[in-house]
């Protein structure tokens, strides 16, 4: 029994199909290497204040959490109070959502939806 088939011409040298296609493509589309470089810095410094952004907001989510609870625990809140849990809902989501590149999805799709209403 075989584990794999393996065509008896697979030994030779013959040309592969997608070599003139690529050829093609690699001329079409050229990437200057110059132009990545001097984006590359951009890039990381926005991903940066992104963590940074993203590390802020999850601790103050979980810190606003603990002292809620905590307050429970004392007697001085409630874990009735529907206004704290929206909130605290609402901005979990929003932090996921920012997080998952979700927000950033939306907006792009919002951004092409308002280009096309204008070219009409």
């Amino acid at each position: 029994m075989y584990l794999a088939y393996i065509p008896e011409d697979s030994g030779n040298d013959s040309v592969d199909p997608n070599a003139q296609y690529l050829d093609q493509l690699k001329k079409v589309y050229v990437v200057d290497p110059n132009a990545v470089d001097t984006v590359n810095w951009v890039l990381v410094f926005a991903g940066t204040i992104g963590t940074i952004i993203f590390v802020v907001a999850i601790v103050g989510w979980i810190y606003t959490f603990v002292l809620y609870m905590a307050s429970v625990s004392l007697g001085r809140a409630s874990l009735k109070n529907k206004k704290f849990w929206i909130q605290m809902v609402g901005s979990l989501f929003v932090i996921i959502f920012y997080s998952t590149g979700v927000l950033f999805a939306f907006g792009s799709e919002m951004y092409k939806l308002l280009q096309s209403w204008g070219t009409l």
